[in-house]
């Protein structure tokens, strides 16, 4: 899954499937809300 976070940060619509902003990599995983965070591991 490491790999594919990195591709996701980069991409704009990986990004979007994440659930996260369009720069997630400015913040750390643990700023974003647990429900974020469960929706964008476990969709």
């Amino acid at each position: 899954m490491g790999e594919t976070t990195a591709v996701a940060h980069g991409g704009n619509h990986g990004s979007r499937s994440w659930g996260k902003p369009p720069r997630p990599r400015c913040l750390p995983k643990t700023a974003l809300p647990p429900q974020d965070r469960n929706g964008a591991f476990d969709p």
